[in-house]
C-alpha cells in the first residue's frame, strides 16, 4: 500500500497502464526487428490510426466541446502531411523496413520540434511522439483488438499536462496516478471536472510495475493498493456499495434552498467545463455563479477562434435557459499559463500580468471574447459578465 495525495476524489479498480510506454515515448523502445512488415502493412497502421483519431475526436466532440476541435485534429493533419507519412513511404519503398521509418522521421521531427524557441512549436514534438506510437503499436499488433490505448486502465505517468488528461479521459480510462509532484491547480480541476479519481505519489518505483498490474485506486484517502488480495477487493467493493447508498438521493433534493427557517438562499454552480451543468442540473443548482473562461483556452493548442468561443458560451447558455448565467473573462497568469503563448518571466506573477491586465495587454484576445460572449447571450435573459481582479470603488456624494 502507497500513501499518496489526493487530487481528485473517488475509487478505481483496474488493471495499471504506464502513460509513457503507451504514449510518446513507445518510438523510442527498442522496435521489433524480427518480423517482415511490408508497404502494405504500413498502410494498414496508417489507416487504423486515423480511424482510431476520428473515433477518439467524436468522442472528445461530445464530452469536451470546449477544446474538442484541435487536440485529435492536430494529430490528424501530421497524419495526412506529405513530409511526414509520405516521406515514411518513401523510406519503406528504398528498402528501410517500416517500423525503423517510422521511427527515424518521428525521431527528426521530435528533435526539430524540440530545438525551438517557441514554446507552442515546442509542444508539436509530443503530438509527433504520440501519433509516431501509434502507428507503430497499430503496425506491430494488426490493431482492431486494442484501439484505445488505456481504456479501462489506471493510468501512472510521471507528469501530465491538461491535454493528456483531455485525451486520456476521452480514451475510458479508471483513474490517474501521477509519479511527482507536477501536476498544476488547472489538471486537478480537470480530473475532478470529469469524475476521474487522481492521486499524487511521490513513488517513482510506480513507474517501474508491469502492465496490467491490477491496481485499486483509493482517492478518497489517498491509498493506493498494488495486487491487492480477493479479501482487499471484497473489503473495497463493499465500502464503495456502502458510500453510494449513503449518498443523497436526487429524489430528495428540493428545487430551492432554504435556512432553517426558511429563508430562501440562492444556490449557483461553479462551472469550470460544460461537463460540469450535467451535474450543476442534477442537484438543482437555480444557475451558474461563474464560468471560468480560461478551460477552453488552456487545453487547446493554439488560441480558440471567436467562433468556437460562441459555440461553447451558446451551449452553457441554452442548457441553463432562463437561470442566472456569469461568464468570467480570462483569468490567465499564475500557474494558469498558455503552452502557445510565449510570456517573459516575472518576479510575481500572481501578480502580475494576470487577469484583466492580460486582457488589456492583449486586447484582440479581450474584444473577440466579448464578442463571443455577447453574440452567444444575444436571447438569453439573465447573464452577466465578470472581469477577474478588477477592484471596485465605491465613491460617496
Amino acid at each position: 500500500m502507497i500513501e499518496g495525495q489526493v487530487a481528485s476524489p473517488g475509487y478505481a479498480f483496474a488493471p495499471a497502464t504506464l502513460f509513457d510506454r503507451r504514449h510518446g515515448v513507445l518510438v523510442s523502445v527498442e522496435i521489433d526487428t524480427e518480423t517482415i512488415y511490408s508497404l502494405s502493412d504500413f498502410h494498414q497502421a496508417v489507416q487504423s490510426t486515423a480511424d482510431q483519431l476520428n473515433e477518439l475526436q467524436h468522442r472528445f466532440a461530445q464530452r469536451l466541446p470546449e477544446s474538442a476541435a484541435l487536440i485529435f485534429t492536430a494529430h490528424l493533419m501530421i497524419l495526412k502531411d506529405l513530409r511526414f507519412a509520405g516521406e515514411m513511404e518513401k523510406l519503406i519503398e528504398s528498402g528501410v523496413a517500416p517500423p525503423v521509418a517510422i521511427k527515424k522521421l518521428a525521431e527528426y521531427y521530435v528533435e526539430l520540434y524540440s530545438s525551438s524557441t517557441h514554446a507552442h512549436i515546442r509542444e508539436k514534438a509530443h503530438d509527433v511522439q504520440d501519433l509516431a506510437g501509434r502507428i507503430l503499436r497499430n503496425l506491430e499488433h494488426h490493431v482492431e483488438e486494442d484501439p484505445f490505448l488505456s481504456e479501462n486502465r489506471i493510468v501512472i505517468a510521471p507528469e501530465l499536462y491538461p491535454s493528456d488528461v483531455l485525451k486520456l479521459a476521452c480514451e475510458d480510462i479508471k483513474g490517474i496516478i501521477v509519479v511527482s509532484g507536477g501536476v498544476t491547480a488547472h489538471v486537478c480541476i480537470l480530473a475532478r471536472s470529469l469524475q476521474i479519481p487522481m492521486i499524487i505519489a511521490a513513488e517513482p518505483d510506480l513507474l517501474l510495475l508491469a502492465e496490467g498490474t491490477p491496481i485499486i485506486l483509493d482517492a478518497e484517502n489517498g491509498s493506493i493498493y498494488i495486487q491487492p488480495s480477493d479479501e482487499l477487493i471484497d473489503e473495497f467493493e463493499s465500502s464503495k456499495q456502502v458510500k453510494l447508498k449513503s449518498e443523497l438521493s436526487v429524489d430528495q433534493l428540493s428545487p430551492f434552498t432554504l435556512t432553517k427557517d426558511g429563508i430562501k438562499i440562492r444556490l449557483l454552480a461553479n462551472i469550470n467545463l460544460l461537463n460540469d451543468l450535467r451535474l450543476a442540473r442534477k442537484f438543482k443548482a437555480e444557475g451558474v455563479g461563474l464560468y471560468r473562461t480560461e478551460f477552453p483556452f488552456l487545453m487547446r493548442s493554439a488560441l480558440p477562434s471567436e467562433e468556437e468561443q460562441y459555440l461553447i458560451y451558446k451551449r452553457l447558455f441554452d442548457e441553463m435557459e432562463g437561470k442566472d448565467v456569469t461568464v468570467r473573462t480570462l483569468d490567465l497568469g499564475g500557474d494558469k499559463l498558455l503552452a502557445y503563448y510565449d510570456t517573459k518571466g516575472e518576479t510575481n506573477p500572481d501578480l502580475g500580468l494576470r487577469a484583466i491586465r492580460f486582457s488589456f495587454r492583449h486586447r484582440d484576445i479581450f474584444h473577440q471574447q466579448i464578442r463571443a460572449i455577447l453574440r452567444a447571450g444575444a436571447e438569453a435573459e439573465n447573464i452577466r459578465i465578470m472581469f477577474p481582479m478588477t477592484k471596485t470603488h465605491i465613491f460617496e456624494e
